[in-house]
C-alpha cells in the first residue's frame, strides 16, 4: 500500500496562505505546513520542502496546480529502477508566448553552455529518489539551481510527457528579466565559463608581453 504526506512550504506570498495550510496541518496529520521567515525564490523553497519529506521517493509540485496532481502516477510510472529523477514535460504548456519563446532560448543557452543533454527539460514537477534528495540537501550554495545541482548527483535523469493545464489564478513571477537573470547564475555559478575568460585573459595578455613593438619585447630584443 502506498503511503504519503504532504509538505506545503509558503514562501511568504501574499494573501491568506499561511492561516489556510495551517487549518490543512490541523485537519490531517499526513499534512505538514511551514512558512519560510522572508520570500527566497522557488528553488529555496523547494529545498526547504524536501528537507521536510520522509519517503523513499518525493514529488516536487507547485501550487499554480498548471501540473495536476493527477499526473503524478505518469511520474511514479516513469520512475524506473534504474532512473532516479523524472522530470514531468508538458506536450503543450499553457503559457504565454513570449515566456515559451524566452524559455526555449535560454534552455538553448543553457544546454550548449553547460554541456547539457539539449533534448532533455529541467521542471519543477519532479520524482526523485531519496539517495538524489540526500546527495543535493548535502550541498551548500547561494543562489541553488535545482537543475545544476540535480545534473551534478545522478546522469540518471529521463522526461515524461504530462498534461499542463490554464494557470487557475494569479500571475507567475517568471518574467522574461527574471529567467534571464537565472541563466546568468547558472552560468557564472555552475558552469566552466568564468575559468575559461581567466584563462583566455591570461593568454591575451601574455600574448601582448611579448608581441613586437611592446615595452617587454623591445627590453629581450636588446639584451
Amino acid at each position: 500500500m502506498l503511503t504519503m504526506r504532504v509538505v506545503y512550504v509558503d514562501d511568504c506570498g501574499p494573501g491568506n496562505t499561511w492561516n489556510v495550510l495551517q487549518n490543512l496541518a490541523r485537519q490531517d496529520t499526513r499534512v505538514t505546513a511551514i512558512q519560510l521567515m522572508r520570500n527566497s525564490g522557488q528553488s529555496s523553497a523547494t529545498l526547504c520542502g524536501m528537507a521536510h519529506a520522509q519517503g523513499e521517493i518525493v514529488i516536487t509540485i507547485d501550487d499554480d496546480l498548471q501540473n495536476p496532481p493527477e499526473e503524478i502516477p505518469k511520474l511514479l510510472d516513469a520512475l524506473a529502477p534504474e532512473i532516479d529523477l523524472v522530470m514531468g514535460v508538458p506536450l503543450m504548456k499553457q503559457h504565454n508566448w513570449f515566456r515559451r519563446l524566452g524559455s526555449q532560448a535560454i534552455h538553448t543557452v543553457n544546454a550548449y553552455m553547460l554541456n547539457r543533454d539539449k533534448d532533455l527539460r529541467f521542471t519543477s514537477f519532479r520524482a526523485i529518489r531519496r539517495p538524489v534528495v540526500n546527495a543535493v540537501l548535502n550541498m551548500r550554495t547561494l543562489n541553488p539551481a535545482l537543475g545544476m545541482l540535480f545534473s551534478s548527483v545522478t546522469s540518471r535523469i529521463v522526461n515524461t510527457t504530462v498534461l499542463h493545464s490554464p494557470r487557475h489564478g494569479g500571475r507567475s513571477g517568471y518574467t522574461l528579466t527574471k529567467l534571464l537573470s537565472m541563466t546568468m547564475s547558472n552560468l557564472l555559478g555552475y558552469s566552466m565559463l568564468p575559468l575559461r575568460i581567466l584563462r583566455d585573459d591570461r593568454r591575451y595578455r601574455r600574448a601582448e608581453q611579448y608581441r613586437p613593438g611592446s615595452s617587454l619585447a623591445g627590453a629581450l630584443s636588446h639584451r
